[in-house]
This record gives C-alpha cells, structure tokens and sequence, in this order.
C-alpha cells in the first residue's frame, strides 16, 4: 500500500490500544450480511475480504476496510477474515467525523480508497467469464 493511502500513518493519538481487536488467523471479523456500525484499520497482520468464495482484497497493515458499510448504513456486503493473526482497530462514525476533524486528508484518502476498489470491481465485471 502506498504510503498515501497508510491509515496507520494519520492516525496519531486515535491509535488506542485498548480498541484493538486480536484476530486468529482463520477468524471471521464479519460476515456478508451481517449490520455494520464500524470499519477498520489493520494495525498488524493480513485479513482478506471474501464475497462468494471469492477473494476480492487482501487488506495489510495501514489498511482500512468495512467502510462502505459505515458510510451507507447498511449491512455488510462481503465477510472479512483473518488471514494470518491480525490486530484491527474499529472506527465507529463518532471516532470516523472526529478523525475527518482533525485530518481532513483522512477523507480524502478514504474516497481515494473507495475510488480504486471501485475501479478494480468495474475492471472484474468486464472481464468474459471462462
């Protein structure tokens, strides 16, 4: 990941450790479906965003997703897994507008962000199926 887009970089005096969640490699965060309230920020380790099997991203540290949840109210659109023993920060929209407060360009980096993911899923759907 680009040091543009490296969450953990801005993320200054929001970084509580009492927040981390310790994921086991293996270990389901959220499932597809399930209502989200928060999204997150890889502190250490690797977890992977699965739809239908599929593996869509692989997420590392300085990381973030879960955020188009927290944007749009709605439920989870594909379940996150950990890959290898992972800690996660959850942001939830209190702690997200304060950090967007403090840090306009966590905004900036967050569409940044969607925009790309937005590409690539554009670039799968004009791929011809085997």
């Amino acid at each position: 990941m680009s040091d543009d887009l490296n969450f953990l970089n801005i993320l200054g005096s929001f970084g509580d450790a009492d927040k981390t969640l310790t994921l086991e490699a293996g270990a389901i965060l959220f499932s597809k479906g399930d209502r989200a309230s928060e999204m997150y920020i890889v502190k250490s380790g690797q977890i992977e965003i699965v739809n239908d099997g599929l593996v869509y991203e692989v997420i590392s540290a300085g990381g973030i997703f879960g955020e188009m949840a927290l944007a749009l109210d709605t439920r989870r659109t594909a379940a996150a897994r950990a890959v290898t023993k992972s800690e996660v920060l959850p942001i939830n929209e209190d702690r997200f507008l304060s950090l967007v407060q403090h840090n306009p360009f966590f905004a900036i980096r967050v569409i940044r962000l969607m925009c790309e993911r937005l590409l690539r899923a554009d670039k799968r759907a004009d791929r011809p199926y085997p």
